[in-house]
C-alpha cells in the first residue's frame, strides 16, 4: 500500500483532489466536512466546516490557496457553492470565503478560468441549463448565459479566450465553442448522437477528447484551438519526412496528414 490515511470514525469519502503544489491532499466527507492532509507527514492539517450539510460531492483549486466545494443532497444546500481560502481556513475553519447562491437547480460541474485567475464558470443540471460566471476576489456574480440545454460538462481552452460546453438536450447533441468575454457562441461540434458527458484537452492544448456515452458509446478526438501554432511546432521537426498535409478552409481541421517515419 503507497498511502494510507487513519480516517477511523469519520466516514465515508466521497471526493479527492490534490492541491497544485503536489504536497497537500483534500478529503471529502460524506458527513459535509472538508479535511487537508500532508502527503508527506500524512498529517491532518484542517477541517473545514459549516459550508455544506451533506456530503461534499466534488472540489477543485485554482491554485495553491484557493478551493471550491459542492455538495450533492438532493435538497436546496445543493444549489450553493463554497469558495475557501486555505490560508485563513487554517486559522478559522468554520467560515467560508463566498457562499455562491444564484443557481436554481444543483451545481454539477464548475470550472476554473486558465487566464483569469479570479474567474469561475459553473453550471446547473438539467432544470437549470445556464453558466453563470463569478468572480471569486470579491464573490460577485458576473453574467449567466442560457444554453437552453442541459450542461454536461465545462471545460476551458488554455490556448485562446475560449470556453468549451458539452450538452444534452439539443437537437444535435453538438459541444459548443464560446468567445470570452462576449460569450458569442463561435463553432458547434457536431456528429453525437447522444450526450457528451466528458471531456479533456491534451497537454498541448490543441487536441481535445469527448467522450459520450449512451447508444454511440465512443471517445472521438477534435482539434480545440491553435492548429497554426501547432503545425509550427510539427514542421519544425518533421518538415524533411512530410509527404501530404492538406487543412480545412476554415484552418480548424487536419483533413490529411502523412509523415514519413524512417529513411
Amino acid at each position: 500500500m503507497f498511502w494510507q490515511l487513519d480516517t477511523i470514525g469519520d466516514g465515508l469519502v466521497t471526493c479527492l483532489s490534490w492541491v497544485p503544489d503536489g504536497r497537500h491532499i483534500v478529503v471529502g466527507w460524506n458527513n459535509s466536512h472538508v479535511e487537508i492532509w500532508d502527503f508527506t507527514t500524512n498529517g491532518k492539517l484542517t477541517t473545514l466546516r459549516g459550508g455544506h450539510k451533506s456530503k461534499v460531492s466534488s472540489q477543485a483549486w485554482n491554485n495553491n490557496h484557493t478551493l471550491t466545494t459542492r455538495a450533492m443532497d438532493g435538497g436546496g444546500n445543493a444549489k450553493l457553492l463554497h469558495i475557501w481560502d486555505r490560508r485563513k481556513s487554517m486559522a478559522s475553519a468554520t467560515k467560508w470565503l463566498y457562499r455562491l447562491e444564484e443557481h436554481t437547480s444543483s451545481i454539477r460541474a464548475l470550472a476554473w478560468c486558465p487566464f483569469q485567475a479570479n474567474l469561475l464558470v459553473t453550471r446547473g443540471e438539467s432544470g437549470d441549463g445556464c453558466m453563470k460566471f463569478w468572480n471569486t476576489h470579491t464573490g460577485a456574480y458576473l453574467n449567466s448565459i442560457d444554453t437552453s440545454s442541459q450542461i454536461c460538462a465545462l471545460l476551458w481552452n488554455k490556448y485562446e479566450r475560449e470556453l468549451l460546453s458539452c450538452h444534452g438536450g439539443f437537437t444535435k447533441n453538438q459541444p459548443t465553442l464560446w468567445k470570452y468575454p462576449s460569450i458569442m457562441k463561435t463553432v458547434e461540434l457536431t456528429g453525437h448522437t447522444s450526450r457528451v458527458l466528458f471531456m479533456a484537452q491534451s497537454p498541448d492544448n490543441c487536441t481535445m477528447a469527448l467522450a459520450t456515452v449512451g447508444a454511440e458509446a465512443t471517445i472521438r478526438f477534435r482539434m480545440f484551438s491553435g492548429i497554426l501554432d501547432w503545425l509550427n511546432v510539427l514542421l519544425k521537426h518533421y518538415v524533411n519526412h512530410l509527404l501530404t498535409l492538406i487543412i480545412s478552409d476554415d484552418e480548424n481541421q487536419i483533413l490529411a496528414l502523412i509523415i514519413r517515419l524512417c529513411g
